[in-house]
């Protein structure tokens, strides 16, 4: 009975979401979009939207996804098509010029006109939910700002996090959890609107729970905390690098919680991580399918089928003509991934696991395995392979962005390691 309940509720709190969301998309869709397209026009910062990914150093982890950050800018400027409703739902911009969106904007930019593309480009299975916030201050400010605005956010969101894991759990987690940010590259994170979302949503998260965990504990309300996560991250996110908005802040609930977690038999604790993972993944997939379904309920377009044909194509081994038309191994997607960490973030890690070494040879540091602290963290370190495994082709294509999916696996074998040991020094 107590958990057909809590589901009865999970559903309440996606139905309630799903229509808040689609609410708050009609408002950014009534903003004018002709001062949205002059600010845009007038940013001085659009002239560095020359190229789809560039990179502002030699690594893949500086690599940008102008890309997509060309469509959400296009998404946002594009007059309303037929209605608020229809453009909401189908989210239409102008169609790409040589399939790369940056010459499109540079292209509509230059014409000094925002008028309709007569087929545009609708990209519906998404909810778009940035539209919200990037809508309302391009509608007030030019792109610059924007970027700036972003930039400072997040480096204040990165000091506020660091702050508060020093004060609960010591300068060894600051450590853990500074180079974890450090490898998922901050810098660049700040540099592109498409990484960002996911940024945001976890640090928030993380936050909230350091100062808000007797109330997450008040009643289980973690479960509704950990689905509202999963919501928010289908509603703004365009499958960048997702999980992190789990696996991160559930690491900080478990170190938050550990006697408790820790003191109760292995079942239980698999248990909990199930239903936690669980609540996550309902409302990701919930508030993501709320979309698609709406979208087709709202307009004449079967968006249903579109996303239907996209998630079997995201899931499978297998490229496209445009992507380059073959197939591959699950084991090629793995290094393709793991491969971008120990070429760049990597030496960092490294010199960890050196020190490490150096400690238990030189007895600085007691060890004592426990199966429960094992299977606990262990459980997170595997959830990005799990991801890689299931969204095969997505991450294979994009490793760039599904790489940092692996700071779930860092940041809690570094938990792992601390839980496990004692320091002499």
């Amino acid at each position: 009975m107590k958990n057909f309940k809590i589901l009865l509720n999970m559903f309440s709190i996606l139905l309630f979401s799903i229509f808040i969301g689609a609410i708050f998309l009609f408002l950014s869709y009534s903003l004018p979009t002709e001062k949205i397209y002059k600010n845009l026009q007038n940013s001085l910062v659009i002239q560095n939207f020359t190229e789809d990914h560039p990179r502002w150093g030699k690594t893949v982890q500086t690599q940008t996804d102008n890309f997509t950050v060309g469509i959400m800018l296009m998404k946002a400027a594009y007059p309303v098509e037929k209605n608020i409703i229809y453009s909401s739902m189908l989210n239409p911009s102008w169609n790409f010029i040589e399939n790369s969106p940056t010459k499109t904007l540079s292209n509509v930019l230059q014409k000094n006109s925002n008028q309709l593309d007569e087929n545009s480009f609708i990209y519906p299975r998404y909810w778009h939910g940035y539209l919200v916030p990037l809508k309302t201050l391009l509608f007030f400010t030019d792109l610059g700002y924007i970027y700036e605005l972003n930039f400072v956010l997040q480096f204040v969101l990165f000091l506020s996090v660091l702050f508060l894991i020093q004060k609960n759990f010591g300068g060894k987690y600051f450590f853990a959890f500074a180079v974890t940010l450090l490898i998922m590259n901050p810098l660049t994170i700040g540099l592109d609107f498409q990484l960002s979302s996911v940024f945001y949503i976890t640090m928030f998260s993380i936050i909230f729970i350091l100062m808000k965990n007797e109330f997450l504990l008040r009643k289980n309300f973690f479960i509704y905390f950990f689905m509202t996560v999963g919501i928010l991250t289908a509603y703004f996110d365009l499958l960048t690098y997702p999980l992190v908005t789990f696996g991160l802040p559930f690491c900080i609930f478990g170190l938050m919680n550990k006697e408790k977690i820790f003191s109760q038999e292995p079942k239980e604790i698999l248990k909990f991580f199930g239903a936690n993972i669980f609540s996550w993944f309902f409302g990701y997939f919930g508030m993501w399918s709320g979309k698609f379904i709406s979208a087709s309920l709202l307009t004449e377009v079967n968006v249903i089928q579109d996303a239907i044909f996209s998630a079997l194509y995201r899931t499978s081994l297998n490229l496209n003509a445009v992507e380059g038309a073959k197939s591959f191994s699950i084991f090629q997607v793995f290094d393709n991934i793991v491969g971008i960490i120990f070429r760049s973030g990597g030496i960092i890690l490294v010199v960890c696991i050196i020190v490490a070494i150096y400690l238990l040879i030189r007895k600085k540091i007691k060890f004592s395995f426990d199966k429960k602290i094992f299977i606990f963290f262990g459980l997170i370190m595997i959830l990005p392979f799990i991801w890689f495994t299931v969204f095969s082709n997505h991450s294979f294509v994009h490793p760039f962005l599904s790489y940092r999916e692996l700071s779930i696996t860092i940041f809690a074998a570094f938990a792992f390691w601390f839980e496990i040991t004692k320091s002499k020094i």
